[in-house]
C-alpha cells in the first residue's frame, strides 16, 4: 500500500515536472500579479516601487507597469514627457485610478494628459489598495514638504472606498506583495509557468462573480449596520479633511466619484433591500455639504455598457471603460486651462 503511494507520488511529480518543462519552453508564461510594492520611504504606508518596467499578463488582460523616479505611474522611459511637480494636476486613487489591466495610455489619468497638450499636466499617484485615509497622507505629505500642485483630482472607488476607511493597511511589503508573508503557493506563483498557465486557464472558465464587498454596498440593511455605518461617517470626515487641506493651500480640487460595475449595470431587483445605486447615492450625500465640485461617470459608463467598461474577472476598467470617465472629466481640462478637448480614446485591445 506505502510503495503504491510512494509510487503514485513519483508518478505525478515527475509529470508536473514534465510538464513545466514543456510549459517553460514551449509557451512561457509572463507574471500575472502585481509584485510591485516597496515600503514609503517616510511614510507608514506601502508606496508602489520606483523605475517599474514589469510586463503583466493575467490571461484576461496583458498590459506593462512602468513608474517613474517617485513610484508614480508613467509611459515608458523613452516616451516620458517630464515636468516639475508644482505645475502638474495630481490625481489621487486606488487600483481604478492607477489603471489595473491597461496601460498608462489607456488610463483616464493618461487619456487627460495626452488631451491637456503641451507638457506633462497630469501625475497619476494612484496605488492599488489605497483609500481615502491614504489619499489624504499623501496629501497632507506633498503639501508640507513638496511644491503645491495645478489641481487634485480625487477619484474614489465607491466599490470599497467606504471600508478601506476602516480596514488596516500593510506598511512593509513581502517580495513586492501587500497581502502578508510570502506562502509556499507565493513562491510557486513566481517560478513555475504550469501554475501561471493553469491559473489563467481557470479564471477564463470560471463564470464571473459579484466581489462580496461591492455586493455588501447594495445592501440597505447593511448600511444600518454598525461596519457600514461606521464607515460611512469615516468617508465623509476623511473626504471633508481633503477639502478643507486644498482649499487652505488654494489647491482646486475635484472629485470624481468612480461607481461600481453593478451600479453601472442599474439592473432591476425584485429585492427590496437590494439597490445597485446606493453607494453613489451615500457618496453624493456625504460630499453634497462640502464645497467641492464632484464628478460623475455613471452615465457615461453607462453608455459604453457595462461588458465593454469592465473585465469581466478582473472587475477593473477596461480601455473603453477608461475612455468613458476620461469623456465625463473632460470639462475639467478647459476649467484648468488645459486644452479643452475631449480626451480621445486609445484603440480597442
Amino acid at each position: 500500500m506505502v510503495r503504491k503511494l510512494v509510487l503514485s507520488c513519483a508518478t505525478l511529480l515527475l509529470a508536473l515536472l514534465a510538464a513545466e518543462l514543456v510549459v517553460r519552453f514551449v509557451q512561457p508564461q509572463a507574471a500575472s500579479w502585481l509584485a510591485i510594492y516597496r515600503t514609503h520611504p517616510e511614510l507608514p504606508i506601502y508606496a508602489v516601487d520606483v523605475d517599474l518596467d514589469n510586463f503583466v499578463d493575467t490571461g484576461e488582460s496583458a498590459w506593462t507597469i512602468y513608474s517613474d523616479g517617485e513610484g508614480h505611474r508613467s509611459a515608458a522611459p523613452e516616451s516620458r514627457r517630464r515636468a516639475p511637480a508644482g505645475g502638474r494636476v495630481l490625481v489621487m486613487g486606488d487600483s481604478f485610478t492607477f489603471g489595473n489591466g491597461v496601460d498608462h495610455e489607456q488610463t483616464f489619468v493618461g487619456l487627460l494628459d495626452a488631451a491637456g497638450g503641451g507638457e506633462p499636466a497630469f501625475m497619476n499617484c494612484g496605488v492599488p489598495g489605497y483609500g481615502p485615509r491614504q489619499y489624504l497622507m499623501l496629501l497632507e505629505h506633498r503639501f508640507a514638504d513638496g511644491p503645491l500642485p495645478r489641481a487634485v483630482l480625487l477619484a474614489p472607488y465607491l466599490g470599497n472606498d467606504f471600508q478601506d476607511t476602516l480596514w488596516d493597511k500593510p506598511v512593509d511589503p513581502h517580495a513586492g506583495k501587500t497581502t502578508g508573508r510570502v506562502r509556499l503557493r507565493d513562491h510557486v506563483k513566481r517560478n513555475s509557468h504550469f501554475y501561471r498557465l493553469a491559473s489563467k486557464a481557470w479564471h477564463r472558465l470560471r463564470p464571473s462573480r459579484q466581489d462580496r464587498v461591492a455586493r455588501e454596498l447594495f445592501s440597505i440593511a447593511a448600511w444600518k449596520e454598525p461596519f457600514l455605518s461606521r464607515a460611512g461617517v469615516h468617508f465623509g470626515e476623511t473626504m471633508a479633511a481633503i477639502v478643507e487641506l486644498c482649499s487652505s493651500h488654494a489647491v482646486p480640487l475635484t472629485i470624481c466619484i468612480l461607481p461600481p460595475e453593478h451600479t453601472v449595470r442599474d439592473e432591476a431587483s425584485a429585492d427590496p433591500n437590494h439597490d445597485p445605486a446606493l453607494p453613489v447615492t451615500r457618496a453624493r450625500a456625504l460630499l453634497a455639504g462640502l464645497e467641492v465640485e464632484v464628478l460623475d461617470p455613471t452615465t457615461a459608463l453607462r453608455a459604453v455598457g457595462a461588458d465593454r467598461a469592465f473585465w469581466p474577472l478582473d472587475g477593473h476598467l477596461t480601455p473603453a471603460g477608461h475612455s468613458a470617465v476620461a469623456d465625463a472629466l473632460a470639462p475639467l481640462l478647459a476649467t484648468l486651462g488645459l486644452g479643452g478637448g475631449a480626451a480621445q480614446s486609445s484603440p480597442p485591445r
